[in-house]
């Protein structure tokens, strides 16, 4: 063997041996997660459980989590509060806050989207605009929402000054996202075994999820009071792709047993610091 095929070998062989040490360490890195995040991150901290029967929807929404936020969080705000919803997609969760008497304008980057919402929701207002560069006045609105929104964002940095720049001084941003944990070890293998796509793919749509401790020190960084919560249970995405079993997810494990970094959706109430 030559000394050029040697070193071919040498590195070919380091290579492989380096691919099988990164997955042992993730490994331990993943388990040893799941032992210490108890003691060093939030225990779970629950919505009030609101008695409301589904049936009582009065518009239509784009899925039952639009009313489950709604009911568990957007009920208590005051009605005369100005709200900004991102990522608005068809505008269907935006005529429900409409509905139920609250101000809302609505904003996404999709130009079909937003046709489609003003068309469909005469009486209410959309735009289109980058979640990186509003174009909206600081300090105009009391409440921003975004539902499934900041994880398909590159550059969550400037999104969420913007987000700071246009709350005001006692301004709440509302934030329900993927946890990186369920996105990367869940949902990413349903995609590429059941569903054939490609891994590459999924980067691509979700390139920014986030875990709990990486949301927080991120809003932290910018300058928000942060407090995480639990939706106490899984969204209608998740409860389809599990079936039956979901029942005994829903009522045992997010009731009683399932720490804040491990579920599957990350909700966050984030509070403007004015200091």
């Amino acid at each position: 063997m030559s000394i050029k095929e040697t070193k071919l070998a040498i590195a070919r062989n380091s290579y492989q041996d380096g691919q099988k040490n990164r997955g042992i360490i993730w490994c331990i890195a993943f388990v040893a997660m799941l032992l210490l995040a108890p003691y060093v991150m939030a225990r779970p901290n629950y919505l009030s459980t609101f008695e409301t029967d589904r049936k009582d929807i009065s518009c239509e929404l784009e899925s039952f989590d639009d009313y489950e936020i709604y009911q568990k969080l957007l009920i208590n705000i005051p009605v005369d509060s100005k709200i900004l919803e991102i990522g608005c997609g068809t505008g269907n969760f935006s005529n429900y806050c409409t509905v139920k008497k609250q101000r809302i304008i609505s904003t996404d980057i999709s130009l079909e989207n937003i046709k489609f919402a003003k068309k469909k929701y005469q009486n209410l207002t959309f735009f289109t605009s980058d979640a990186e560069i509003l174009p909206l006045k600081r300090r105009s609105f009391d409440v921003v929402i975004s539902i499934e929104v900041i994880e398909h964002l590159y550059d969550q940095r400037s999104h969420l000054l913007e987000v700071k720049r246009i709350l005001k001084d006692t301004g709440i941003y509302i934030i329900k996202t993927p946890n990186k944990i369920y996105d990367r070890f869940v949902n990413f293998p349903y995609y590429i075994i059941f569903k054939g796509v490609k891994k590459e793919k999924l980067m691509e749509i979700h390139p920014s999820t986030k875990s709990l401790y990486s949301l927080k020190q991120l809003l932290l960084k910018i300058g928000f009071d942060i407090d995480f919560y639990s939706l106490g249970q899984l969204s209608k995405v998740q409860e389809n792709k599990i079936g039956k079993i979901s029942i005994i997810a829903n009522k045992l494990l997010f009731r009683k047993y399932f720490p804040l970094y491990l579920q599957p959706s990350l909700f966050c109430i984030a509070k403007k610091n004015s200091l």
